[in-house]
């Protein structure tokens, strides 16, 4: 019976552009990786001009701090207790790698060309990066605040949470009391704060209540900046009130660096070595080491072809995190705050 079914539609492909891709593709803030970078340039200064191999050592030296009780009267025959001091600290790079790979004879076969499949793979490649360095810089700060400071207007636990207490009643003005405490020692605005979503949702629904209400909440948030990290997981002890760090600003910060075979490009993609190079994320402006090799291989088990052509990507980066150092035992310019519920 003539009916066509030789020839009919039997598929509607579309590709999926816009809002159907995107929501897909749809990653974080990565706001602890923003901040971070953000300091670079305050807390590593020169080290990638410095740094000529990823074998090689890296560390800073800083001149100690060394308070003396003043003294009272000048001396004729005056001698210091002392010479002044110095340290040394070790800086360490940590790597993260993502890999991908296209199929010549695949992407001859399929509604993506080669072209969108690469994109596409560097695409998903560069977003896992981001997340897994946002997420080792949040384990970062947790297990670098500070484990001593001085109280302030409100009390600090160094005895379970390592962090300053705000009491319920005083939620109102818990930017106020952060910013007193980071004052108490010694820390100078400008600040950064990092916020779980619970802090974060209070303090900008503080920051939004200024003049024009009956109540004046929004002259604490001067000289401050307030990011959110929706991954933050909030410790128990402050499971409906909220967590955060805060920090004087420029005292935190990460920076990453490229190899100098990558930086300068060597090879080519069908060299036996490769092609080395660098590739830039659109997003943050990281530069990632690139390497590119291409080789024959059996993609028939993946809709391929026995004999087919493949090309293997490796995106890295190699990266650091530090903070301002501090000769006393256990203390950090990264300091936690909780907001009480109870």
């Amino acid at each position: 019976m003539p009916n066509y079914s030789n020839t009919q539609i039997l598929k509607a492909i579309a590709k999926a552009n816009g809002s159907w891709g995107a929501n897909e593709m749809r990653e974080g803030q990565n706001s602890t990786l923003r901040l971070m970078l953000a300091n670079e340039s305050q807390v590593f200064r020169n080290v990638k001009a410095l740094k000529a191999s990823d074998k090689q050592p890296t560390e800073a030296v800083v001149l100690a701090r060394n308070y003396r009780a003043s003294g009272t009267a000048k001396a004729a025959a005056h001698a210091a207790a002392g010479f002044e001091d110095s340290f040394v600290k070790a800086i360490t790079y940590v790597r993260r790698t993502q890999t991908w790979k296209v199929s010549y004879k695949i992407a001859e076969n399929n509604q993506f060309g080669y072209d969108e499949q690469m994109m596409h793979g560097m695409q998903n490649a560069l977003q896992n990066l981001r997340q897994d360095v946002n997420a080792y810089l949040l384990a970062q700060l947790a297990a670098k605040k500070t484990q001593v400071a001085t109280d302030s207007i409100i009390a600090f636990d160094e005895v379970t949470n390592d962090a300053f207490e705000n009491p319920l009643a005083q939620k109102d003005n818990a930017m106020m009391n952060f910013k007193a405490a980071l004052r108490k020692n010694n820390y100078a605005g400008p600040y950064q704060f990092l916020a779980d979503q619970l802090l974060y949702a209070q303090l900008t629904k503080s920051e939004a209540q200024g003049g024009g209400n009956s109540t004046n909440l929004g002259f604490q948030f001067g000289n401050v900046t307030i990011l959110e990290e929706e991954t933050l997981a909030t410790p128990a002890a402050y499971a409906n009130g909220g967590y955060g760090y805060g920090m004087q600003s420029g005292l935190a910060g990460m920076t990453f660096w490229n190899e100098p075979i990558n930086r300068r490009g060597e090879g080519d993609v069908g060299d036996n070595q490769g092609l080395f190079t660098t590739v830039q994320d659109p997003a943050l402006g990281i530069i990632y080491d690139l390497h590119v090799k291409r080789g024959i291989a059996d993609t028939s088990g993946a809709n391929g072809h026995e004999q087919d052509v493949v090309d293997e990507y490796e995106a890295a980066i190699i990266f650091a995190e530090d903070h301002g150092y501090d000769s006393t035992a256990n203390a950090s310019p990264i300091v936690a705050f909780g907001q009480l519920a109870s």
